[in-house]
């Protein structure tokens, strides 16, 4: 009778752990990284899981102190309960078992599924892959990260990893204001790699950067129940910040040395930044592949695009002096400009794609006669220019939303703020290392008196030349809808990189419409990334 009810007081003891032993653990990192919890401030916690299936308390999401009493309850409760809960979350069930000094229902950690999934994935090692960006495809303009197992078989029979946002075939258009704005859920999945490479096999010139992590049979081990624990467990999806980069790092960061790096902050995460702090954590570059046409890997010693890693990082202030004309006006003024990300053709190239620029949530602010105003406060701002060498002519584009004082009648002549969109296509031939093009673009904004509608063609050039310096250069001439009226525009830019961090940068801007004065605006600044 002694024993039965020493056992009864035991078990009592584990279903109802103390607050105030178990609160420590509550908020320790390796607990907030296993449930993927954000700190929210005035010490308040939530997921970044969406989804139900993932907590055992009915308040988890926001609760990481019921989310692990309701976890050591279900450890410790009647057998049924107590394996569903250890097979169902190994990695929960560990760091439990490890920090309370404790062990589970006798019998619960009999896992039948998870046995032979484990063995069939074979893990001896982890290798983070980055596939180069691809600007034909909004979802593939960052490029993908991903995670891979490897094996003793050959790399393309290992497993990957893979999270990506669920996108239906009808939202192709419809994709980069979704996916901006958290339209989409995404997912883990864990598939065979070269069904991966599958989807890579029809894009020319598609790299895969391999990293080899060094962890050691433990790490690797708690790695891969973690990812059992999230197959087909939804999570919001960002274009931005909450997307295959930062999830990667967030699975990372169940297991040291990357605890620290999990929800790393930026309102833009992209794959140089995710490998920049891989390699810092002990990442080894290793092989770089080429994706044949037959979903193989072929050794490539030059892509024509360098390590992600070595890429500039992706924020950037920028601060000029310079005059703006207006008619015969004159004025000098300095210039202020705030981006954060990712990559224009003025930047250093490394580790980014050549002719090819990405620019998100970009203010420019000018400062002129003891007063600032803003100048131009840029959603997004797209331009592709690829062009392989194989090639006479390919198809070029360009894209961007925000607010301008250029551009149309309306803003020129009253010198206010519209809010406009752009959107061009064309074609571009690439002569040695310069690329010129032309393209049709239209041009709609809207203010308070009217919205204009116009359309008209863009010519253009980029030349990424010797030492770091980089020229780009264009034309255009748009027709209005609104009074029929013509707007002239030219715009050439200087690019010299000193290092990483920094490049000098110059431009020079015309514009001038119907009866409206010439614009003219010469600025020279420094560039900063951080």
């Amino acid at each position: 009778m002694a024993v039965f009810l020493a056992g009864i007081s035991f078990t009592l003891a584990c279903l109802s752990a103390p607050p105030e032993a178990a609160s420590p653990a509550a908020s320790a990192t390796a607990w907030l990284n296993l449930l993927h919890y954000r700190p929210q401030g005035g010490g308040l916690y939530r997921s970044d899981v969406s989804d139900a299936r993932f907590f055992v308390s009915a308040t988890g999401r926001d609760d990481p102190q019921a989310e692990l009493q309701a976890s050591l309850g279900r450890l410790h409760g009647a057998l049924p309960d107590a394996r569903e809960f250890a097979c169902a979350f190994p990695a929960r069930t560990r760091w439990l078992e490890a920090r309370f000094g404790i062990t589970s229902t006798p019998g619960s950690r009999r896992c039948p599924e998870l046995a032979r999934w484990k063995a069939e994935i074979d893990a001896r090692g982890v290798t983070l892959l980055f596939a180069s960006a691809y600007m034909g495809s909004p979802s593939s303009m960052f490029g993908h990260t991903l995670l891979r197992f490897d094996s003793d078989r050959p790399a393309l029979l290992s497993y990957a990893v893979n999270f990506a946002a669920s996108v239906p075939a009808e939202d192709r258009l419809s994709y980069p204001f979704k996916g901006l704005t958290g339209r989409y859920t995404g997912q883990f999945s864990v598939l065979p790699y070269y069904q991966k490479l599958r989807e890579y096999q029809h894009l020319e010139q598609r790299a895969m950067w391999e990293y080899r992590l060094p962890l050691t049979v433990a790490q690797t081990e708690i790695l891969v129940d973690h990812i059992w624990e999230l197959k087909e467990i939804r999570f919001p999806y960002y274009f931005l910040d909450e997307n295959c980069g930062s999830r990667m790092l967030d699975i990372l960061g169940v297991i040291e040395p990357y605890k620290p790096i999990a929800h790393s902050p930026g309102r833009v995460v992209v794959p140089q930044d995710v490998f920049k702090m891989i390699v810092a954590q002990g990442a080894e570059r290793g092989t770089v592949h080429l994706v044949s046409p037959r979903a193989e890997l072929i050794a490539a010693t030059d892509t024509g695009i360098t390590a992600p890693n070595a890429g500039h990082a992706s924020s950037r202030t920028e601060i000029g002096a310079g005059r703006i004309t207006r008619g015969g006006h004159r004025t000098d003024a300095l210039f202020f400009t705030l981006a954060g990300g990712y990559h224009t053709p003025l930047d250093p190239p490394d580790g980014y794609l050549p002719n090819a620029g990405i620019d998100f949530f970009r203010l420019g602010i000018r400062g002129a006669n003891g007063s600032l105003r803003i100048e131009s406060a840029d959603v997004v701002e797209i331009q592709s220019l690829q062009n392989p060498a194989s090639e006479a002519w390919s198809s070029v584009w360009r894209a961007g939303l925000g607010l301008s004082r250029r551009h149309v009648p309306h803003s020129l002549e009253h010198d206010v703020l519209s809010l406009q969109s752009h959107l061009g296509a064309g074609y571009g031939l690439r002569a040695g290392p310069m690329t010129i093009f032309g393209m049709l673009e239209l041009r709609v904004a809207g203010a308070l008196q009217s919205t204009a509608v116009g359309l008209g063609p863009r010519l253009g050039f980029a030349y990424p030349g010797p030492s770091g310096l980089t020229l780009t250069g264009a034309a255009g001439r748009q027709r209005f809808v609104d009074g029929g009226r013509s707007v002239d525009s030219m715009e050439i830019a200087a690019g010299r990189h000193l290092d990483a961090d920094h490049t000098v940068v110059g431009e020079l801007l015309l514009t001038r419409g119907d009866g409206i004065p010439m614009v003219r605006s010469l600025m020279l600044g420094l560039r900063r990334y951080f």
